[in-house]
Formats: C-alpha cells, sequence, structure tokens
C-alpha cells in the first residue's frame, strides 16, 4: 500500500504536511507522535473515512480497520458483533476461522457477554477481532491495546504479527505505549509537527547513550575535537554524552589511542522512548 504526498487543513491549521510512505505486506508498522500530530487524521485518511485532503492512497487493497474510541452497541454481545458486521461484508461468520484468534486473546469468555460488562481492554480486541472480518490486506488500528494490562498486551501483540505472517496482512499501528511500538513493529515512522520527520528501521543497527566523564577539560577538549564515533548529545563541564553505533571496547580503544583520561563511563542501549525524547528536546 502506498501512501503519497498526503497534506491536510482544518481552516488555516495544517495537520500534515506532504506525509508519504509504504505499508508491505507481512509488515509491522508503528506511528509514533505526540498528541495532536496528526496521527488519527492520517490513520482516517488512509481509511477514507475521512475525505477532503490533498495527495494519493493506494485504494486498490482491502483495509480492514479500528480507530479511536470503539464504537459498539452496549446490550449485544461480541458474537453478535462479529455475525453482524460480517453479514455487512457479504460473509457469514465462521467461528472456526477466528477460534485460534479469539482463544488467544483471551475473548473466548466473553464471546456471549454484552459489551457493557466489558472493560476497555475487552472492547479494544473486539475492534482487532470487527477489524479482520473484510479479510483485509492491511489493518490499520489506533491504540490497539489501550486499557490492557501488560500480560493482555503481549497476548494481542503476539497474535497480531502471528497474523500478518500467517494471514500476509500489513500493520499500521499508533500508540502511546512506546514499548509495544518497539516491541513488534518492523519500521516505526516519526510524526512531528504533520510531517513524517525519521523512519526507524528495525535492523537498524543498534544504538547506544554513551556518558563520559574526562579527567581534565584537557581531555574532554582533544575528545571532542578529534572523535568521529557519534552525535554529541550533550556538554556539562568535563562530561560528555554522545549517541554512537560503537560499542565499549571500540571506544575504549580509541580513548587509549588518544591517550585521554577517564573517571568514569556508562552506557545504555537506546530504546524507542529515548529516541522519541531526544527528538522532542532537539525540536524544542
Amino acid at each position: 500500500m502506498k501512501i503519497s504526498s498526503i497534506s491536510k487543513s482544518y481552516n488555516d491549521k495544517v495537520v500534515l504536511k506532504d506525509v508519504s510512505f509504504t505499508l508491505k505486506k507481512k509488515e509491522i508498522v508503528g506511528l509514533v507522535g505526540k498528541n495532536g500530530a496528526g496521527k488519527s487524521t492520517l490513520m482516517k485518511i488512509i481509511t477514507q473515512i475521512q475525505l477532503g485532503h490533498e495527495g494519493s492512497v493506494d485504494t486498490e487493497s482491502k483495509i480492514g480497520y479500528f480507530i479511536e474510541n470503539p464504537k459498539l452497541y452496549q446490550n449485544k454481545s461480541a458474537l453478535w458483533h462479529l455475525k453482524y458486521f460480517s453479514r455487512i461484508f457479504g460473509n457469514n461468520f465462521d467461528l472456526d476461522e477466528y477460534k485460534n484468534i479469539i482463544e488467544s486473546i483471551g475473548m473466548k469468555e466473553v464471546l456471549n457477554k454484552k459489551v457493557k460488562t466489558y472493560s476497555l481492554g475487552m472492547k479494544e480486541k473486539l475492534g482487532v477481532l470487527l477489524s479482520l472480518l473484510n479479510r483485509p490486506e492491511y489493518v490499520i488500528l489506533d491504540e490497539p491495546t489501550n486499557g490492557m494490562d501488560i500480560e493482555s498486551s503481549m497476548n494481542l501483540l503476539e497474535e497480531i504479527r502471528n497474523i500478518a505472517n500467517i494471514r500476509n496482512v500489513g500493520f499500521l499501528i499508533s500508540s502511546h505505549k512506546l514499548e509495544d511500538i518497539d516491541m513488534i513493529c518492523d519500521r516505526i515512522l516519526f510524526l512531528d509537527d504533520g510531517k513524517i520527520s525519521e523512519a526507524k528501521n528495525k535492523n537498524d543497527e543498534t544504538k547506544y547513550d554513551i556518558t563520559i566523564l574526562f579527567k581534565t577539560y584537557d581531555d574532554c577538549d582533544r575528545f571532542l575535537n578529534k572523535q568521529e564515533l557519534g552525535k554529541i548529545l550533550n556538554i556539562n563541564d568535563c562530561e560528555v554524552r554522545f549517541e554512537t553505533v560503537y560499542d565499549y571496547s571500540s571506544i575504549m580503544k580509541f580513548i587509549e589511542e588518544e591517550g585521554l583520561e577517564i573517571e568514569d563511563y556508562s552506557s545504555e542501549k537506546k530504546s524507542l522512548r529515548s529516541i522519541y525524547l531526544d527528538k522532542i528536546t532537539e525540536r524544542n
């Protein structure tokens, strides 16, 4: 599925600016951004819920979706919803076809209970099931683990991965739970100020956040002038923090070769959360 040059404005406010990316089958792509960045608007445009935009979306593909708050019939059961929406798509609901998914995400025991008795997390699970009923090639999910505990979130995310692989489905997922996105996604798109500011691939080299406290200002200055290890993030007196793909042994080899003396060294593997926070800091 190809999204090309999407732009959207509300009156004088620009929400999306020339957004372009592709989504492949079996691929899970995460969409990350602060509230108001345009994530839900972009998803609504992709699914044709919202019109009046510039650019184009590949409409040849069959898309399933569940966006924003679950809009469900409170006095009906999950099974009723699955049968009802299957008929809308011109199908008869086959319980055997979805049996493994229902059991895996913990919906088997509540399938015949009314939706008004469900927690928010259980409603989200039902929403994910509903997004699959038209046998889509691509699925768009907005905050699918909202209201779930850690175990429920992991079960759902693992099942999404299984669906992507077994059913040859591509997923676009947004979530404020960055650990969920980091765990499941093959690729991550950062939506900032209406634009895709960066794409992070899971196969990219591991990055480290390094902090070194040098013994003297001279050691610190010589390091800053000669280092080509990575991007400097912060300097505080004799302490230097930088981002790099080099490991401890490579960095220490450079320090020894330059004859530099240090008093402290710390290293942290960069998580999606730390990358995202760095981007916010840079922008501000």
